[in-house]
């Protein structure tokens, strides 16, 4: 009866416990591993994100990148510069976006990743570029990337994609042992404004004529897009990083400001935020418009500037 009773107890235990033991001497299994790897518990704040912490730059060699140059780190994205035989390449990642078009990606089948996260590939890679991405259970998303620098298309797209490959699995890595590092901003700093908050919608929908559409979803809030939904044109207000404009420039809204059309119907307006960091790099604020129905897309990011600069940090 008691061996009964012990039994019972035994099998009760099992049951309660989905039906697991531990055995001496024998790895226990980590439950973590059975939960998504959603963006928030791979982040935590999704507004100070390091993306220069994800980029792990010895999982390069096996790719054949040599010569790497030092990592750029920017709110949005990290990137460095290297060769891969006679090319010269970019390779990077970031741009943490959530809910985004779908439509221009495939999955990559080459690899299954653990918690529930999906490799996928632009379709529309060449002998130039190659863009991967990391998808998230809750459709969140981050960008990998190779280019090439070269004057000149020296190789084929497969090259590229194995380095952005490397790039992609060695971020999973980091993602997986949660060793992500964040930005520490001060007050007044660029980083904490909400680059959405530069141009509010009622002042984008004024512009417009009608209610703009806000696509994709960026929960880093250093990007924001707005689309007219009826002509197409789009408004981007980022801050990025690079050297602060000097040459030509304009006075708005009291700030030294550059206007630099960048293709037909496109256009960006660049400020300096704040002092130059020791590289001699700074924070700039930008505002770009992209013009499908005719109109003059550098007037566009003038009168967007002189809404947006006012909101800007005063240092």
């Amino acid at each position: 009866m008691a061996r009964y009773l012990v039994a019972v107890c035994a099998a009760v235990a099992m049951m309660l416990t989905g039906c697991t033991t531990v055995v001496t001497g024998t790895p226990v299994p980590d439950p973590e591993l059975r939960v998504p790897l959603t963006s928030q518990l791979a982040f935590g704040d999704l507004t100070t994100i390091d993306y220069c912490s994800l980029l792990d730059i010895e999982s390069l060699g096996d790719a054949g990148v040599r010569g790497i140059g030092a990592t750029t780190s920017t709110f949005n994205y990290c990137f460095a510069k290297g060769s891969l035989g006679e090319r010269a390449v970019e390779f990077g990642l970031g741009y943490l976006e959530s809910h985004a078009d779908q439509g221009q990606r495939v999955r990559d089948t080459t690899r299954t990743l653990k918690r529930n996260l999906t490799a996928q590939r632009s379709v529309a890679n060449d002998d130039r570029s190659c863009t991967m991405y990391l998808l998230f259970p809750d459709m969140a998303s981050l960008q990998v990337y190779t280019d090439d620098t070269g004057v000149t298309a020296g190789g084929s797209a497969d090259e590229l994609c194995e380095v952005a490959g490397s790039v992609l699995d060695g971020m999973v890595t980091v993602l997986l042992a949660k060793k992500v590092g964040h930005l520490t901003f001060p007050a007044g700093s660029a980083g904490t404004v909400d680059a959405c908050q530069l141009l509010p919608q009622e002042q984008v929908a004024a512009y417009f004529g009608q209610q703009p559409m806000r696509t994709p979803e960026i929960p880093t809030r250093h990007r924001c897009r707005w689309l007219d939904p009826l002509t197409r044109d789009s408004v981007n207000v980022q801050f990025d990083g690079g050297k602060a404009p000097s040459g030509g420039l304009e006075t708005i809204a009291g700030r030294p400001t550059e206007v630099a059309g960048v293709g037909a119907g496109y256009c960006r307006a660049s400020t300096a935020v704040g002092s130059p960091a020791a590289s001699g790099d700074s924070t700039l604020a930008q505002v770009y418009y992209f013009a499908r129905a005719g109109r003059d897309a550098c007037q566009a990011v003038r009168d967007l500037a002189t809404a947006a600069w006012p909101k800007l940090p005063s240092s």
